[in-house]
């Protein structure tokens, strides 16, 4: 019988045949699917076209009465919600223009009675605007009340305790800032009222409100990124085999990390790795988990998450003397346009992981879609490596620092994978290698 050698590997005895196109291949080049091998996934799909076209021919009276019906129902359903908009429309009341001062109520009857006339009053009130602090100085008398607010939220109810010029410091969140200015006098009558509208924009804030997932691609560079959560089960050897190999990594930690493990993060210091910030106690920050949805929970506000991130900051400071750097991964991958720009307006640019490239190491229930063998993980990169048009150039993968799998653990792949990337030609980095030209 004559040897057959891979098409890819012409060095490498050829033990498999591809199923569509027959062509030779080894052990690292097949991919098994279907209970067959293929020599790549255009065949495999070449192979799923001709199994749905056998299907659809087999059925095709079955298919033609199928989307006729659904065709019929879609025209129905089209039909009656037009009708049902247009009588809605057409029995809709025009809405009076009232001003929405949620949260006050127990000035609405003041504001009821409000007349422009009042502004006849003259009060004397000027302000200014520095980057994002507005300063509005008034001029008011004793026993008058000044209430300011700042979208929706009240700032100042203040009383006066006497005839003078009050400055009052407004800071502006990014975007649109509409604040609202009511002035009471010692009889609770309304004196003053006025709505100013301030927008606050910065460079550094529009460019750090995105999310990034793959790094320059031109340059056969990738980076293993780890989250550290608050267990530190096998970081000591997951740190062993990045010392051995003399790889820098960047590190996500959270605050209770940090302040469970200081020895440890001091020796992560001291071997080179560089840290993002993975919040204080890891907490969900949108609905996610609960409808599959980026919808900001309630209990999330710009404040809450802004501590999250300065404390776990501090606490870093505190222990090594160093600052984290300005990137920020968020707890399971939730996050919304919304919290990028509040983590933006603390400084931080958010880091996720280039998609497929999510080990799933922290899965511990073998019989889970989403549980994954080190050598499944080793061949995976093979896969994109080959699949992927500029392979793996650029690739942000997500690993963890703790782990509860009593055995087949991931990590334990990453020698072996370093070894065979490296002779790829592949160099491995720090996210802020990445991120370079």
């Amino acid at each position: 019988m004559e040897i057959q050698f891979c098409k890819n590997h012409p060095g490498q005895i050829a033990h498999y045949r591809c199923y569509i196109c027959k062509t030779p291949i080894c052990k690292d080049c097949r991919i098994s699917l279907r209970h067959h091998y293929f020599c790549s996934y255009t065949c495999f799909l070449r192979f799923q076209f001709d199994e749905w076209r056998r299907f659809l021919l087999s059925h095709k009276f079955e298919f033609l009465l199928i989307s006729q019906g659904i065709l019929i129902l879609l025209f129905l359903f089209l039909f009656f919600n037009l009708k049902r908009q247009i009588g809605e429309i057409a029995r809709k009341p025009a809405e009076s223009q009232k001003a929405d001062f949620t949260g006050i109520s127990r000035l609405l009857p003041f504001l009821e009675n409000y007349q422009p006339a009042y502004r006849q009053l003259q009060l004397d009130v000027a302000g200014n605007q520095e980057r994002n602090l507005y300063t509005l100085k008034m001029t008011v008398k004793k026993d008058w009340v000044v209430n300011i607010w700042k979208n929706q939220t009240q700032l100042f109810s203040r009383l006066v305790d006497g005839d003078k010029t009050i400055p009052f410091s407004i800071p502006l969140d990014f975007g649109e800032n509409r604040v609202r200015v009511l002035v009471l006098d010692e009889h609770q009558n309304p004196l003053y009222r006025d709505e100013i509208l301030l927008q606050y924009t910065s460079a550094r804030v529009e460019m750090f409100s995105r999310s990034v997932q793959q790094g320059n691609q031109q340059r056969k560079m990738l980076a293993f990124t780890f989250d550290g959560g608050s267990d530190d089960a096998h970081t000591q050897e997951i740190l062993k085999i990045l010392r051995n190999h003399h790889i820098h990594s960047t590190l996500f930690l959270t605050g209770k990390f940090i302040e469970h493990h200081p020895d440890l993060v001091r020796r992560m210091v001291a071997d080179g790795h560089e840290f993002g910030n993975h919040t204080y106690n890891h907490p969900h920050l949108t609905s996610y988990a609960e409808n599959r949805k980026q919808n900001t929970l309630q209990n999330i506000t710009r404040r809450f998450l802004q501590r999250q991130l300065l404390k776990t900051d501090s606490i870093f400071h505190r222990i090594t003397g160093k600052h984290l750097q300005p990137y920020w991964r968020a707890p399971f991958g939730e996050y919304n346009r919304e919290i990028l720009t509040w983590a933006a307006e603390a400084g931080y640019l958010h880091i996720r992981w280039t998609g497929g490239f999510d080990t799933y190491d922290w899965v511990t229930d073998e019989s889970s879609k989403l549980f994954h063998t080190p050598e499944e993980v080793y061949d995976h990169f093979l896969r994109e490596d080959r699949k992927r048009k500029t392979g793996l150039n650029g690739v942000i993968v997500l690993m963890h620092l703790g782990s509860h799998r009593n055995n087949n653990h991931v990590f334990e792949t990453l020698p072996r994978l370093i070894h065979t990337l490296q002779d790829r030609g592949y160099r491995f980095g720090m996210v802020s290698d990445l991120l370079k030209n």
